[in-house]
């Protein structure tokens, strides 16, 4: 992968750090909500340029300084640093393995595929869920989705994803709908 693409994802990553600090209600101003900036950062680079081993690497310093901050700068430490450190996994690390993959042989193909059939299996998850949903899923956190969008977000996706991975990854069929229904879980 390019060093534009290594920009984007990581503008991506901060972009997505900051607004998971905001769903958790860190002050803007927190000392964690930037730290979880820099290890977002730090994570997606390290990836790109060492694979695994790198995100891997850094990721115990990362624990132990978010864990230093939060005693020291927050208000309910425990609290803080679990989120701040659930952001950091859910944030950094995937999109860490978000450039691991560019980086692969057929990386984009395979990248390409995981975006195309995680956006089909939503799209199809919110049309289904408005034509058929009568059972919620999760009111409290998400009060209009359906355990029937859900089902057929999955059941859509799979099949996309299957004709998209047949077509593209030359991969058996059986693997192919494996794969796709990984990727819309």
């Amino acid at each position: 992968g390019s060093f534009w693409f290594l920009g984007f994802v990581v503008l991506l990553g901060v972009s997505a750090s900051w607004e998971f600090s905001s769903l958790t209600r860190l002050p803007s101003n927190n000392a964690l909500r930037w730290f979880s900036l820099i290890a977002v950062t730090i994570l997606i680079i390290t990836g790109y340029q060492n694979g695994t081993d790198g995100a891997s690497a850094v990721f115990p310093a990362i624990v132990i300084i978010s864990l230093l901050i939060s005693l020291f700068h927050a208000q309910n430490p425990g609290h803080s640093w679990a989120w701040t450190l659930a952001g950091i996994i859910y944030v950094g690390v995937l999109l860490s393995y978000f450039v691991i993959l560019r980086n692969l042989p057929k990386g984009f193909t395979w990248l390409t595929f995981s975006v195309l059939t995680t956006w089909v299996s939503d799209s199809a998850s919110y049309f289904v869920g408005r034509k058929f949903g009568r059972h919620l899923l999760w009111q409290k956190h998400s009060p209009k989705k359906t355990w029937e969008g859900a089902i057929g977000g999955v059941f859509v996706g799979t099949i996309a994803g299957a004709i998209i991975s047949l077509w593209f990854l030359q991969v058996p069929w059986p693997l192919a709908i494996i794969l796709s229904c990984i990727v819309c879980l």
